[in-house]
């Protein structure tokens, strides 16, 4: 995975670029070890690898390392290092989606673990879900906001005692909550990905927003 991460670090490209650019580039697959039918992960698992599975901290301090020794074998122009070094923000390569794909991602990744307590109810919220957003399609924000938030907050609460849980006990449910309370006008710190919960709106300047992570470093 680190291999991968390196390929877009060398060519500039998001995690779903890399994915794109493996299956049809014979020297990537070479270079990852990859036969001509071998499978390739999909692209939200390479930013699940650096947030969940290794740890944003501890995955700047491999890659770095790895950088490092890219450089002192002459494989990366000196140059680039400094594209981590100087950096105030790691940006997040995920694909931001609208705040109603973010509410209805969050829904149903809450619906996916209802489904393992309670089959009907779950498949009775999606089918909610669904005629909901039929019912939305062509109006306006304005609109559409206060029925696309009724329905979650609804299936917070049912899902609760059914998952036997509080909310601030099971991330799917605070997932949605933020979500869901994000939608406040007046809200900060709003999560922009339900993939990467990590990545957020920052500024590098008045003029320039970015999607990615605050570097404390």
């Amino acid at each position: 995975m680190f291999k991968i991460c390196l390929l877009e670090y060398l060519y500039d490209l998001s995690d779903v670029q890399v994915i794109e650019h493996i299956r049809v580039n014979l020297a990537y697959r070479w270079f990852l070890g990859l036969n001509i039918d071998d499978d390739l992960p999909d692209d939200s698992t390479i930013s699940y690898f650096r947030v969940n599975c290794v740890g944003l901290e501890k995955y700047k301090e491999i890659f770095q390392r790895l950088v490092d020794q890219c450089i002192e074998q002459g494989l990366i122009a000196k140059q680039l290092q400094r594209a981590i070094i100087d950096s105030t923000h790691v940006i997040a390569d995920v694909a931001i989606p609208t705040w109603l794909s973010l509410v209805r991602q969050a829904y149903e990744r809450v619906l996916r673990e209802l489904f393992m307590v309670d089959a009907a109810k779950a498949e009775q919220y999606q089918q909610k879900l669904d005629t909901l957003w039929t019912e939305l399609r062509g109006k306006t924000r304005d609109v559409k906001l206060p029925f696309v938030l009724e329905l979650p907050r609804e299936l917070v609460e049912i899902a609760k005692p059914l998952l036997n849980t509080d909310v601030a006990e099971n991330p799917v449910l605070a997932m949605l909550e933020k979500v869901i309370a994000d939608r406040n006008e007046h809200a900060t710190d709003r999560l922009i990905s339900v993939v990467d919960p990590e990545a957020r709106t920052g500024h590098k300047s008045d003029m320039r927003k970015i999607q990615g992570y605050k570097d404390h470093t």
